[in-house]
């Protein structure tokens, strides 16, 4: 019995067939080389093994300790408190180390280099020793940053992405059995925001400081997307340290990562990748309303068979909603004139086109669009007006990846959408002389687009279930077309064309796309970046007209808002039948 406030420590050996019984609130130091043939109890106090302790079992019943730098072989079942070092140290035991779930593991940080030997600036290690030592976790865990006794600092402040190793069993590779019911993360020491969080390894049990909401770390540095995926994942994390298989993956590999890496996987984790998709398949049917209309329009008198091929690529910067993103894509559309009187001309038009979409870090897609047209435009004296409906199908497959800790997670998707593109146009002509033309118009696009929903393929990790959509839109156009020859006789023609204006995407509807996803139950949305409304364009271009049946030509064009810039080159050719 060692009384309240004393101290007792052995130095020399201590032996014999029975057992020990530690009473008393008082420390019991053992500094020498011991081996009991029965069960060393601790009913009260404090004992530290500085030395070796040789017993079948060590007990430390509830309300005692158990701490040191020493050795223990035998097996250690703990209903109080294991602190192991008596300021920062390592504690070995040869054989199981147990806790249940009244019993708290008390570990003292005071840095983020562990040495051996302990002392100020290391950290607490329960070192597990032998091929069949089992690690039990259970109970309370319990750091401790300020008030620590001995050689300390006590002056260290944890930051998000520390990691500390404080038990390693790496003699038994499968030597972590069980997980803590609480997780104390201290008032002081800690940075604002973060919490104390554990990995629970094959072997090794880590003590990692993360953020205690990935929403609040992400508002200072990250956009909507990523904020909205925090959001979600904050709502899905379960008690601190508990294990949960479910999700034990994803947290984990956000361990050891700082705020500026957080956020990054938090952003890959959101995918937005799959809002840039659906608004890479608007961009689509948008510019497909532009060339079939051009296709048709630059034509001869009388019945025609027409083609026009573009390549066109937009790119869209970040913004604070969702990061930059670029496409490469081409276009084809091959039209027929079937119906035509003294003021209008109807025809039936096939297009088919096909692009890319690289977002960097947040993914990558591939789409192939097919398109049916029909349009119609004419002219009565000064006024021209045309009008076109496409209905297109778009084929979408694409990737993403999230870098964590633990590895990369790697997802990949099959999309689809159906898309209904309506344009009209008015406009009135100035033949200002026999060569020179000049037209104001006015025009107006809507588009409707389904995009049912799907699942994606690969890791379950961090694999996203993408929600049914419907998304409507509209625009407003106002430009100046200028018309005039170089030369022209006969039987051919050499002109020019130019086109300026300016288009306005309504507020109504989805102006801009998005996408709600979900990941473990927990939902969020994602959206594209938001440019502004507002933008500008123009284009130039040449056609030659070789004979009096047939006309070729080229454009190119670029079309810019704050945030976006579209650029395209096309050339095509038509023939009156």
């Amino acid at each position: 019995d060692v009384a309240s406030a004393a101290n007792l420590g052995v130095i020399g050996t201590m032996t014999g067939a029975g057992g020990v019984t530690k009473s008393g609130e008082g420390t019991l130091v053992l500094s020498g080389s011991s081996a009991l043939g029965g069960t060393f109890r601790v009913t009260a106090g404090e004992l530290s093994v500085n030395g070796t302790l040789a017993a079948p079992t060590l007990n430390v019943q509830s309300g005692a300790s158990l701490m040191g730098t020493g050795g223990i072989i035998g097996d250690v079942a703990v209903y109080g408190s294991l602190a192991p070092g008596n300021s920062p140290g390592t504690l070995t035991v040869n054989g199981d180390v147990t806790l249940t779930s009244g019993s708290t593991f008390d570990v003292e940080v005071d840095g983020r280099t562990y040495s051996p030997a302990g002392g100020a600036g290391s950290y607490d290690r329960l070192f597990l020793a032998g091929v069949s030592s089992v690690f039990t976790a259970a109970g309370t865990l319990q750091p401790t940053l300020r008030g620590i006794s001995g050689p300390a600092t006590n002056s260290f402040d944890a930051i998000i992405g520390d990691r500390f190793r404080i038990v390693s069993t790496i003699d038994n590779p499968a030597g972590i059995a069980g997980a803590f019911d609480t997780v104390v993360t201290p008032a002081a020491g800690v940075e604002q925001n973060g919490r104390f969080d554990v990995i629970y390894g094959s072997n090794f049990v880590d003590l990692v400081v993360v953020a205690d909401s990935l929403e609040t770390l992400l508002r200072s540095s990250g956009n909507v997307n990523a904020i909205s995926a925090g959001a979600g994942l904050d709502a899905i994390r379960g008690n601190v340290g508990t294990g949960n298989a479910d999700l034990d993956t994803l947290f984990n590999g956000f361990a050891g990562f700082n705020a500026a890496q957080t956020s990054s996987a938090t952003l890959q984790a959101s995918g937005e990748i799959h809002a840039f998709a659906l608004s890479d398949t608007r961009k689509a049917m948008s510019v497909g309303s532009k060339r079939l209309m051009f296709g048709a329009t630059n034509r001869l008198d009388g019945h025609n068979l027409w083609v026009d091929a573009t390549g066109y690529r937009f790119r869209d910067a970040s913004d604070r909603f969702a990061s930059a993103s670029a496409t490469s894509n081409r276009m084809f559309w091959s039209g027929v004139d079937f119906q035509q009187n003294e003021k209008l001309t109807f025809g039936l038009a096939l297009g088919h086109s096909s692009g890319e979409l690289d977002a960097g870090m947040s993914g990558q897609s591939e789409r192939t669009t097919n398109m049916l047209g029909i349009y119609g435009y004419g002219s009565s004296g000064p006024f021209v007006y045309d009008a076109s409906v496409i209905a297109g199908r778009s084929d979408i497959q694409g990737s993403r990846s999230v870098v964590l800790t633990s590895g990369t997670e790697r997802n990949s998707f099959e999309a689809r959408t159906v898309s209904l593109q309506a344009a009209a146009r008015a406009g009135y002509r100035f033949d200002i002389s026999e060569r020179f033309v000049a037209m104001p118009w006015v025009a107006a696009e809507m588009n409707w687009t389904h995009a049912p929903g799907y699942k994606e393929s690969g890791s379950t990790v961090t694999g996203l279930t993408v929600a049914d959509g419907s998304y409507h839109s509209g625009v407003l156009k106002a430009g100046l077309d200028l018309e005039g020859e170089f030369f022209s006789n006969n039987r051919s023609r050499v002109a020019w064309s130019s086109s300026f204006g300016i288009k306005h995407t309504l507020g109504f509807g989805d102006p801009d796309a998005s996408r709600d996803v979900s990941m473990h139950g927990a939902t969020w949305n994602v959206t594209e970046p938001h440019d502004a409304n507002t933008a500008v364009f123009g284009e130039f271009g040449l056609s030659y007209t070789a004979s009096p049946n047939s006309t070729f030509w080229a454009n190119i064009g670029l079309s810019r808002s704050t945030g976006q810039r579209q650029e395209w080159i096309a050339s095509g050719f038509s023939l009156r039948f």
